[in-house]
This record gives C-alpha cells, sequence and structure tokens, in this order.
C-alpha cells in the first residue's frame, strides 16, 4: 500500500482531509500532475512504528507543494492502513528497507507516474523506525547481536522495549524471535547490507536503534545525511540515537530542537485523536506542533533542494 503526493496542475481545488485520528491536511484526491516540469524528483517516505502515511502526512505535502513526488509506504504488517499489525512487523525491522526498493521500482515502472519521475534523483526521508529504515537505504546496517548485550538488565530502556503504540509485549516478540520459523530464516540476514545506491540523499527525523546499528557501517555512508530530533525525545533519545549516528556519517548535520518530544513529528490529531489518543497529540506547554513541522519541512525542503537537482 501506498500514498502519492505530487505537484498538481495550477487552480485544483483542494479538501481538508481527515484519516483515522489525524488531520492529514489539504489536497485533492487523483488530482492531475502538473505540466510546469517534465519530471520531479522523487522523496521516498517511511513511516514510524504502526504508523502509516497519513501519520508524516505533513512532510509528505509539504515537499510536493515544494516541487517533489512524494511516495509514503505503509509498511506490511507494522501500519495502522491495515486492518490488523502483525508481530513480525514490529521486531522484523530489517525488512523495511527492502520495501522502499521495490517501491521505487514499482513506480518508475507504472505508466502514469514514472514517466513524471527523474529517476537520477532520488532522495529518503523517514521518521522514528522509519528513520532507521532511511539510515538502512543509504548503507547503515544492524549489528543484531548487540541488541541482546545492550538490553541486558534494561527493560525500560526504549531500546529494548517496543514502543507504546505496539499491541504486543516483549514477552511475546521474544518467543517469536526465537521460535517462528520465517522470523528464524529473517534473522540470518539482519545485518545484511539494504542499501539502494538510486537514493542520494536521506533526511532522518527522530532516529532510533542507534546501539544496534554498526558503527564502521554509518561510517561508509557517502550520501548527504541531515538528521532532526527533539531535545525531549524519551523513545528516540537524541543521546542514544541521532547525535552518536550523526558523528559517525561523514557527510552529516544534526539539528535537535529543544523541549520537542518523540510524538510532536505526527501529523496533528483531529478531535478524535485528541481524546482517544491524547499521548500522541497533546504537547508540553509552550510548544507548537504546527511550528515544528513547518520549521522541519521548510528545512527538509531546502536539503533535498541542495542534494537533489530540483
Amino acid at each position: 500500500m501506498v500514498t502519492v503526493w505530487y505537484p498538481a496542475q495550477k487552480g485544483t481545488r483542494e479538501h481538508l482531509s481527515f484519516v483515522s485520528v489525524f488531520e492529514a491536511g489539504w489536497s485533492t484526491k487523483d488530482a492531475d500532475i502538473s505540466n510546469s516540469k517534465e519530471k520531479y524528483p522523487l522523496i521516498m517516505l517511511s513511516h514510524g512504528t504502526g504508523g502509516f502515511a497519513a501519520s508524516i502526512a505533513w512532510l509528505g505535502k509539504k515537499l510536493a507543494r515544494r516541487g517533489f513526488i512524494v511516495a509514503a509506504v505503509n509498511h506490511h504488517g507494522n501500519t495502522g492502513a491495515e486492518s490488523k499489525t502483525l508481530l513480525q512487523g514490529f521486531v522484523l525491522w530489517w525488512e523495511r528497507p527492502r520495501d522502499i526498493s521495490v517501491l521505487i521500482d514499482r513506480l518508475i515502472d507504472d505508466a502514469l507516474m514514472g514517466p513524471k519521475i527523474d529517476a537520477h534523483n532520488i532522495g529518503v526521508a523517514g521518521f522514528s523506525l522509519g528513520g532507521y529504515t532511511a539510515l538502512a537505504t543509504v548503507g547503515a546496517r544492524l549489528d543484531i547481536e548487540k541488541w541482546g548485550t545492550y538490553c541486558a538488565g534494561k527493560p525500560s530502556d526504549p531500546q529494548c522495549s517496543l514502543p507504546p503504540e505496539a499491541p504486543f509485549t516483549m514477552d511475546e516478540a521474544k518467543v517469536f524471535i526465537e521460535s517462528n520459523a520465517d522470523a528464524l530464516e529473517s534473522w540470518k540476514y539482519a545485518d545484511d547490507d539494504f542499501s539502494d545506491k538510486r537514493i542520494k540523499a536521506a533526511y532522518v527525523i527522530a532516529p532510533v536503534l542507534g546501539p544496534v546499528i554498526s558503527p564502521r557501517s554509518l561510517a561508509k555512508i557517502d550520501v548527504p545525511v541531515k538528521i532532526v530530533a527533539g531535545g525531549s525525545d524519551d523513545q528516540g533519545i537524541p543521546a542514544l540515537n541521532a547525535m552518536p549516528i550523526s558523528g559517525l556519517i561523514p557527510n552529516s548535520r544534526l539539528l535537535v530542537m529543544p523541549h520537542v518530544t518523540h510524538y510532536m513529528f505526527l501529523t496533528r490529531g483531529n478531535i478524535a485523536g485528541r481524546i482517544m489518543a491524547r499521548r500522541y497529540f497533546i504537547d508540553p506547554e509552550g510548544t507548537d506542533r504546527t511550528k515544528v513541522q513547518d520549521d522541519v519541512g521548510d528545512d527538509a525542503t531546502a536539503f533535498f533542494n541542495r542534494h537533489l537537482k530540483n
């Protein structure tokens, strides 16, 4: 499943969309793509754990308005776009980057969208577990054995437990990893290289899994990377994730935004969301989610304009 945002013809009438618990912004379904350019750079977008395209619509729509085609994959088993999630979607993280590469193939081959894509200028962006996904597509590799070593005696560390949105327990996850045939087979290639050389730049928001990523692989990343983190993030703690990751990537820049929490990078909640899922939509006093997302969207636009030929 995929959602694609793109520049529409001038004068296209837009509508405010509400998707699940999200106020997903203004757009028009199936509008004609703008003919102001022959081709547009492509940005691949990866959501966080249990999320889906609407949860990062604020970034996708901002980039589309600035002249990019943006494709947000809904990662099977780990997305709210499906009627139910799957345990393997929450623990076999290394299978996500392949979704990005497969989707690039499909989009380029698509009769309608393919001719409008500049296949020589492709970028990637991701939030949370999607941040890891983005990094993996440009060369970050896991050192999966470090997970058990790092997490020994750290049950409350967010790197060692499932996130609040996961409908499973860690005990269930451990049993699955140790006994499920598909999981055992998948585990064999967890440390593989899932990079896609078509991707020329990566914009990473509030990444996780820092302690499990191979430092050597980060040092070999040869494309520009921008990492943005919230200073008050209690899930993707910057000192364990964004900071050491950025410090190891040769061509990387880091922005830590004071007082910003992990879930402030999710699309604004609608009324139902703010009532039923307060944890994700009620922000600390004195912070402004809309401004944070506007600033990050502008920064992402500038980053991709600089590193992709737009």
